[in-house]
């Protein structure tokens, strides 16, 4: 294979440590500093001892990442305490200054990270804030970046809620700070949109500790308000620190306050002091006091596999720390990888633009425990889920409990209550567990055992005694017993949704009967384009085969062939994506001949293979060898046709291309003949492929390695192979339902769940990475990753060559890997 960066459309490896000599790499790593600005005392001390945790955990972690990868450099991290205090902040980010240290994680709250603002700008400092929200500091082309949204969000999020509670009139009491005044003022104009009033703020000083006055006060106006509307349509709105506690002792002694609905901000949301304050958490019970916070797990809570990830993380931080995290927390851990990142992939001496750059380049590509950053050209995060949480009494035990989410660029608001009931929700799933096809579908059945085991295990979690089952109907790969399985699932009323069925004709066989019958089908592995139709009631978590075939007319051509020769199995599927080749590669300038197709039911290819060793033989006469390739789209029968065709010399002298249905095939790799046919021909196959960016990662995202790892080392250790492409989709099929059914209603028809559907698939991240749907119901976004198999010391193993990337941020492009040594057994490094 020619493995050349000028064939690269686009390539964002930039991982430059790599290329580092190995005893270079392990000896005497070389240690980088950065810094971290953390409230360890003051206003927000509590949530300060867990920022510190955090960061000595993404310490351990990224070095050992580092050691794991045998990286030359260490990191480490010089703390200082701002004490919640602007100057004090100004003149410790000066210390770090003269220590040499250019990247910073913190300060946290928007008046220290305006107070030291001036002076990263002039002085080259990277400013990484995980907490700052103030609109005042959203300023383009500035050394400040935060992690997490600015109030404007916040703010609409806030409104929603009053909203929702049929609050008409607020009356805030805020803190006079940068924080304060911005997130009051954007609270106003938000809650105004909607018809409702906010008073004039009753502010009060960050230093207060008497609040006497300022409470009554509150009093006065609280009252003037319920004899206008009535106590059910005013609320109280208070944006504080660990004031909130102060004042909340000081309200308790007026029975109006507690009257009222009171609303926080999140500069006290998940506080442990007010969990530990007995007097005022029993204020903030009984006003339901609610408080939002930047939070992206809640609105995908429990959709996304990421979310087991981040819950780890957040029980790591529980233990480590003793206290329940929060998203700054993770944010805080995000930004030390950031940091870490930037400082490897940047020349110690570069200057601080070149550095400055590396960090947004980073950034652009850094996959967190929450997702890319998606920072805006202000430098803040432009998407955001906010989760509203109150204290709640459980086994004599005070807790925060999320109570409703607000996802800002697509409104689903209030609380998604999983339901009880003792009778189990049976999903059915129509499996090629038979037929040409029985690998995918044996190895489907088992991973849907995954996840019927974490379904259940998080309801039992959270309490509810609703559990999921699966009902298995096996395909056999053929088109008329699928929908026969179908009809009897219909018949029996066994399930509105139903996963499968898994190849293209199948599909094609039973499109019709779930139209007209109402029920929707999800498959992890239908591509056809024939069937993206608008407006079905079909479902597919996977792109459909105009992708595939754009990405193989791509890797084709940049592997200068210029004729190709289709063997094709003769189906929907077969045809579908030959013709989308075909049309590609022939704008490319490239020729397809004729192909040669066979029944799907055929079993013996001698007469086929002979057909196909003449094309080759004149088609090699005019383009030469070194040109021509035979493209395979086939299934399971893959092996039976490279049997026949090693028995051609002419055949195993030229390329053969193959497919999504025919990659990673195990009958290939475990027979010698075939294996060694393969790697005579450089038998490259495109897949579907949602891991790729864990094995080839830009950017080294933590979050996505992590769960796509255990998701495989807990495969890998149960059945001794790995997951297919399409387990992924599998798995994730059964959480869409899940959620489907909760949000539309256990009972809900089949209307109500499509719709309901797309939503839930929209706001999740699963194993098959962004689950956006298009028009047709086909993910939007994705990854095809090219297959070979490789040799070393007798045996074999796929891996990875290349890669055609379809993304939402970066557009499509080619890019090629470095051999690395292939997958013959997997020694994963898991950070549980």
């Amino acid at each position: 294979m020619v493995r050349k960066t000028s064939v690269f459309i686009f390539c964002i490896l930039l991982i430059a440590f790599l290329s580092f000599s190995a005893n270079a790499q392990s000896q005497n790593p070389q240690s980088i500093a950065i810094g971290a600005l953390l409230p360890l005392t003051g206003s927000m001390s509590s949530q300060g001892e867990l920022y510190a945790t955090a960061v000595n955990m993404a310490i351990e972690d990224f070095n050992n990442y580092l050691n794991r990868t045998n990286s030359p450099y260490r990191i480490r991290v010089l703390i200082e305490d701002t004490a919640t205090d602007p100057p004090q902040a100004l003149q410790k980010l000066q210390q770090l200054a003269a220590e040499g240290i250019r990247y910073v994680v913190g300060p946290y709250t928007s008046a220290c990270v305006a107070a030291v603002k001036a002076f990263a700008d002039q002085n080259d400092i990277v400013i990484v804030s995980p907490e700052s929200t103030a609109i005042s500091l959203a300023i383009e082309d500035d050394n400040i970046f935060r992690l997490s949204p600015n109030d404007t969000l916040e703010a609409n999020a806030i409104a929603l809620y009053f909203n929702a509670l049929g609050i008409t009139q607020v009356i805030p009491i805020v803190v006079n700070d940068i924080f304060g005044q911005s997130l009051s003022t954007l609270t106003r104009q938000m809650i105004g949109r909607k018809g409702g009033t906010v008073a004039a703020p009753i502010f009060f000083e960050p230093s207060t500790t008497d609040f006497t006055q300022i409470v009554q006060n509150l009093s006065v106006q609280v009252e003037a308000a319920v004899a206008e509307v009535g106590v059910a349509s005013v609320g109280v709105h208070i944006i504080g620190f660990e004031q909130t506690i102060d004042i909340f002792h000081q309200a308790k002694n007026y029975p109006i306050l507690s009257q009222v609905r009171w609303c926080g901000s999140d500069a006290i949301t998940k506080n442990q002091k007010l969990l530990e304050d007995a007097e005022a958490a029993a204020f903030a019970m009984q006003t339901q006091f609610a408080s939002p916070m930047f939070a992206m797990e809640v609105i995908s809570y429990p959709i996304a596999p990421t979310v087991s990830v981040v819950e780890r993380i957040k029980r790591r931080l529980r233990e480590a720390s003793g206290q329940e995290s929060d998203a700054f927390a993770i944010c805080t851990y995000d930004g030390i990888w950031l940091g870490g990142l930037t400082s490897v992939n940047c020349a110690p001496s570069c200057d601080f633009e070149t550095y400055k750059n590396t960090f947004q380049r980073m950034e652009n590509i850094y996959i967190g425990y929450y997702g890319p950053p998606l920072l805006s050209a202000a430098g803040d995060r432009s998407m955001a889920t906010y989760g509203f949480y109150t204290i709640r009494e459980k086994e004599d035990v005070l807790k925060w409990e999320l109570i409703a989410t607000s996802f800002i660029t697509m409104i689903n608001f209030g609380e998604l209550a999983i339901p009880n009931r003792n009778e189990a929700l049976t999903v059915a799933a129509l499996l090629p567990l038979s037929g040409s096809w029985s690998s995918q579908g044996q190895s489907s059945a088992r991973v849907l055992e995954f996840a019927v085991e974490d379904i259940n295990n998080y309801l039992a979690h959270e309490g509810s005694t609703l559990r999921v089952q699966v009902q298995i109907e096996d395909t056999q790969t053929n088109p008329a017993v699928a929908l026969e399985k179908l009809q009897s699932i219909a018949a029996q009323n066994v399930s509105r949704i139903v996963i499968g069925p898994y190849t293209s004709a199948n599909l094609q066989a039973v499109q019709q009967f779930a139209n007209e019958n109402n029920l929707l089908l999800i498959s992890p592995s239908s591509t056809a384009t024939s069937l993206a139709i608008p407006g079905d009631n079909i479902i597919r978590l996977v792109m459909n085969d105009a992708y595939q075939a754009k990405a193989l007319a791509t890797m084709m051509h940049s592997e200068k062939i210029k004729a190709v020769i289709p063997f094709v199995v003769n189906d929907v599927y077969g045809n579908d994506l030959l013709a989308a080749f075909k049309t590609y590669f022939e704008e490319m300038g490239g020729t397809v001949l004729d192909p040669i197709l066979y029944d799907p039911a055929t079993t013996d290819f001698a007469a086929l293979v002979a057909n196909l060793y003449e094309k080759v033989q004149n088609t090699v006469l005019q383009y030469g060898p070194f040109s021509v390739a035979v493209q395979l789209i086939s299934f399971d029968e893959a092996a039976d046709i490279f049997t026949a065709a090693n028995q051609f010399d002419l055949l195993r002298s030229v390329r053969w291309f193959g497919c999504d249905a025919n990659a990673r095939f195990e009958a290939i790799r475990t027979n010698a003949e075939t294996a060694t046919f393969a790697l005579q021909t450089e038998f490259t196959a495109s897949t579907f492929s949602p891991e790729i960016d864990w094995i080839y990662p830009p950017g080294q995202g933590r979050s996505q390695q992590c769960y796509m790892e255990n998701f495989y080392q807990r495969f890998y250790d149960t059945y001794g192979v790995g997951p297919t492409v399409y387990d992924y989709g599998t798995y994730d099929s059964l959480w869409l339902i899940l959620w489907t059914y909760i949000g539309a209603g256990l009972d809900s028809p089949a209307f109500l769940l499509k719709p309901r559907l797309y939503a839930t698939a929209a706001m999740t991240t699963g194993y098959c990475g962004q689950s956006t749907l298009n028009e047709a119901g086909d993910m939007k976004y994705g990854s095809y990753g090219f297959i070979q198999l490789y040799e070393k010391e007798g045996n074999y193993a796929w891996d990875y060559a290349a890669a055609y990337h379809y993304s939402l941020r970066h557009g499509e492009y080619l890019e090629y890997y470095l051999s690395t040594d292939p997958s013959f057994s997997k020694n994963w490094e898991i950070f549980q």
